[in-house]
């Protein structure tokens, strides 16, 4: 049973708000693990991973999640392939983070922390257009591929360890990986709270619950991701990361 779901099958309890004032909005059975695993014949592809989803909608604090996520499943050393840098429009749009980024925080000579960096893709843009030292972090980061010409930028291919940043970092990225956990608070609370090196400031991307709303985007709802925030639960989970979880 999952962790969200109280011994009353009608109750279950929202992980950002503790609310018990939840719906249902979506279900469905066998949906692969990860939206971008990398197989390479039909029988690999028809045999992936597997699990259930049952996305619940909490009226308290507009947090969407997956009622029935088990994180034990997830582990990211899957061949896995997030890359967009082939698409000139996507590329537009990072050039565009990078410089908000940088009106922001000002990262000339800081210290950049990315995690969940995919295969090195933004922090190797972020390096060519300032100078700072990056370092990433990311299971699913196949290091020999990335371009070793780009300096000030270490990639390491496992999960994030602030043993292995050195000083205290003056940024942390964190794009598009909140979805992805599902116990939002906790893992809030051990990047900013618990870890040894704590951040300055920190940069959180993830995509709007309510766009996927406006737009009628159920394909969105996936295993992989089993939160989805609005701008009011976003920063309600800020809000909580040093609460009793």
């Amino acid at each position: 049973m999952s962790e969200f779901i109280s011994s009353n099958p009608d109750t279950v309890k929202c992980p950002v708000c503790n609310s018990t004032e939840t719906i249902p909005i979506f279900k469905k059975d066998v949906l692969p693990l990860y939206n971008l695993e990398r197989h390479y014949t039909r029988e690999s592809a028809l045999n992936a991973r597997k699990g259930n989803v049952d996305f619940y909608f909490c009226l308290a604090c507009q947090f969407a999640f997956n009622a029935v996520f088990d994180s034990s499943l997830m582990d990211y050393w899957v061949d896995y392939e997030s890359g967009r840098s082939y698409s000139k429009y996507f590329v537009k749009y990072i050039d565009s983070v990078c410089r908000s980024i940088n009106d922001v925080f000002s990262i000339a000579d800081q210290t950049i922390v990315e995690i969940g960096c995919g295969n090195g893709d933004f922090l190797i843009k972020l390096r060519e257009l300032f100078e700072f030292q990056g370092i990433g972090f990311d299971p699913s980061c196949k290091i020999r591929l990335l371009d070793s010409s780009q300096k000030d930028l270490t990639f390491i291919s496992n999960y994030y360890d602030s043993a292995k940043v050195g000083r205290e970092p003056d940024l942390i990225i964190l794009r598009h990986i909140l979805e992805h956990q599902g116990r939002v608070i906790r893992f809030l609370k051990g990047i900013l709270i618990e870890q040894r090196l704590k951040p300055k400031a920190i940069y959180i991307e993830v995509p709007g619950f309510e766009w996927i709303v406006k737009n009628k985007n159920s394909f969105l709802f996936s295993y992989e991701h089993p939160s989805y925030f609005t701008k009011y639960s976003l920063r309600l989970a800020l809000d909580q990361k040093t609460s009793k979880d």
